[in-house]
């Protein structure tokens, strides 16, 4: 392969690529198609004849990278019987009175109301 610099030509170094542009094409619009699937997949459905790694190449070019999916944690006997319980305990609680968050911990030390200060010593007074 030729390859111009500036003015000049000089042969290109290297090894040339192992896919076309139509095949780099394919293995991505593959991927996009079926996600979590692997390298090795991916090589037999397109059809292309190169390697593996070479399919991993062609992914890290257009910014697609190897990804796990988080797993879940299913749910055990236990929790399923600590969660009921805890709905039949609470079931007439005001739920207008529980402030929800997002799982942080505020610790208050104290809050003015009516210009008088009101200190709070612990915060599970429910």
């Amino acid at each position: 392969m030729v390859k111009k610099i500036g003015r000049r030509v000089r042969q290109a170094r290297g090894v040339s690529r192992a896919t076309t542009r139509h095949e780099d094409d394919n293995i991505v619009n593959y991927v996009r198609e079926t996600l979590f699937t692997t390298s090795q997949r991916i090589l037999k459905a397109v059809g292309v004849n190169c390697s593996v790694r070479t399919i991993r190449k062609r992914l890290h070019e257009v910014g697609i990278h190897a990804r796990v999916p988080t797993k879940k944690p299913l749910l055990t006997n236990a929790h399923t019987a600590a969660r009921m319980r805890f709905c039949q305990e609470n079931i007439d609680r005001n739920w207008r009175a529980v402030i929800f968050t997002d799982e942080k911990v505020y610790i208050v030390t104290g809050f003015t109301f009516g210009g008088h200060k009101i200190p709070i010593t612990s915060h599970n007074n429910m």
